[in-house]
């Protein structure tokens, strides 16, 4: 070359392509991990909405349940 750089290396290409693919894999990893939380999120308030509103059924202990019959 005549400005005295030289052309990377084989092996320099090589790591840096396989820095790009793992940047890759680990966003693309970042993006499921954060669908999956959302998902659970919803569906978990979803789950607390629905017990919240659901009609309230009085407890009874085995105890009382026992002397009621």
């Amino acid at each position: 070359m005549a400005d005295g750089t030289r052309a990377p290396s084989t092996r320099a290409r090589q790591k840096r392509a396989q820095h790009e693919t793992n940047k890759r894999l680990i966003v693309e990893t970042t993006a499921w991990i954060t669908a999956v939380a959302a998902a659970l999120t919803v569906g978990l308030e979803a789950g607390i909405a629905a017990s919240a509103t659901a009609p309230d059924v009085p407890r009874v202990t085995p105890i009382e349940y026992q002397y009621s019959r």
